[in-house]
């Protein structure tokens, strides 16, 4: 009897082509080597993919899983193909994955160890780091039992997301939009080193180029929306998108970082305008917690920079904003006084 679902002969020969053929075109086939899992393996390794077991969600596109697999803890990112109205996008959010992470040889993005493609859609494989996420440590969602994240800690975190930015930015002969950074994936392992992940809607600007253009609803926004994308309410529209989207959502993280809350509850819940946050405001704005730990004149010289540097970050002017090169050495300086 034959069966109306692929077989995993059929799902490789797809997923492979696709996964050589993008490879090919972004870095000529030249990666970081991977290891080829079984479906079997990866679910072994998850225990059926228990939920006990999950690490963090962004709801509706992925989930991340701890694993152990031959006696190695591993992280196991699984798609939810039921969420997307079109299979072959969530097919390809999993190939993108695989393609981009490949290239990093950064310390501050997950490593890729491996793939399935036996699946309709591919699942990945990680390094393990650990389980906590900068969503937990500072939104407190599943984590209230974690100790409070100092100023210092915070800094540092800041740097090292700016260093991998300008990473993406400037360490490939086409710049890399990252187009999802949030906070729920954003690890941090026990000494808070920071490990990014999540190229599912990532681009390079093509060669020649200083922008490219893409459909609104191809990007994974976390909540702000850069002020340049607001006028286009049509979703099948195009807009313009660069390096300077991506220090605009740096900022909307930095502001976290400062505030202890997502920028859009802070407005909501405090009645402030976008142009309102900034060093003017700092008092309105700080984080309890950092004021907790105590403001002497060098701590409150830093948060005022920081304030500077978050308002800068969200100009709605792109050209206003610095690239993300100069955002790194600010926060570098920063954290390098505290």
């Amino acid at each position: 009897m034959s069966s109306c679902f692929p077989r995993k002969d059929d799902n490789n020969s797809k997923n492979g082509a696709m996964l050589l053929k993008q490879l090919i075109a972004t870095c000529n086939g030249k990666c970081n080597p991977i290891r080829s899992f079984s479906e079997k393996e990866l679910r072994k390794a998850t225990i059926n993919y228990d939920n006990q077991r999950l690490i963090t969600t962004n709801k509706t596109f992925y989930r991340l899983y701890n694993g152990f697999l031959q006696d190695r803890q591993i992280c196991v990112m699984k798609f939810e193909p039921i969420c997307f109205p079109h299979e072959e996008e969530v097919i390809q959010r999993g190939i993108n994955n695989i393609v981009f992470a490949a290239q990093m040889k950064h310390k501050n993005f997950l490593k890729l160890i491996g793939c399935c493609l036996e699946t309709r859609v591919p699942i990945l494989a990680f390094d393990s780091v650990g389980c906590i996420t900068l969503a937990d440590h500072i939104l407190g969602h599943s984590q209230p039992r974690l100790g409070p994240l100092l100023l210092k800690l915070r800094l540092k975190i800041a740097m090292e997301i700016a260093h991998a930015l300008a990473y993406l930015h400037l360490g490939f002969p086409r710049p890399i939009v990252f187009g999802s950074l949030g906070p729920w994936n954003i690890l941090l392992d026990e000494q808070y080193v920071v490990k990014l992940f999540d190229f599912s809607v990532s681009e390079f600007i093509a060669e020649g180029k200083t922008q490219l253009e893409v459909p609104l609803v191809k990007k994974v926004w976390y909540e702000y929306v850069p002020p340049e994308f607001l006028p286009t309410v049509n979703p099948n529209r195009k807009f313009i998108c660069n390096e300077k989207v991506g220090v605009c959502m740096f900022g909307e993280l930095l502001f976290m970082l400062l505030s202890g809350l997502s920028l859009k509850n802070f407005l909501k819940n405090k009645g402030f305008q976008m142009e309102d946050i900034g060093p003017d405001n700092l008092n309105e704005i700080i984080d309890p917690v950092i004021v907790g730990e105590g403001i002497c004149s060098v701590k409150e010289q830093q948060l005022l920079a920081l304030a500077r540097l978050v308002s800068e970050c969200l100009s709605p002017e792109p050209e206003d904003r610095s690239n993300m090169i100069d955002v790194a050495k600010q926060l570098r300086k920063m954290y390098k006084s505290s």
